[in-house]
């Protein structure tokens, strides 16, 4: 259904409206969960399938991954913008200066 613009609802009209929306809410978030749990046993019964040293080399890729996703890019991110932050304001110190 598509979003219906009335000027004038009344309350019955506005709270059977919300109560769809609410139900739309509620069957997504559930369907939502039910993805988000068959996605974890299916990873569940990937590591339980794997050989001992399989699943080592597994979790140490996988450790990398998520450390140069969740440290090394953002804190290489960072260095370089406060880098070049300090070579704008050596070069040009009158941008960040406040008044005429």
């Amino acid at each position: 259904k598509h979003f219906t613009h009335a000027g004038s609802w009344d309350s019955e009209q506005r709270e059977q409206r919300l109560r769809a929306w609410r139900g739309l809410d509620w069957t997504l978030r559930m369907y939502s969960a039910l993805y988000c749990l068959a996605c974890a046993f299916y990873n569940y019964l990937f590591l339980v399938n794997l050989a001992a040293a399989d699943s080592v080399k597994w979790i140490v890729g996988l450790g990398a991954v998520v450390s140069v996703r969740l440290i090394v890019i953002p804190a290489t991110c960072a260095v370089a913008i406060a880098l070049v932050l300090n070579v704008v304001v050596a070069k040009r110190p009158c941008l960040f200066q406040d008044g005429p």
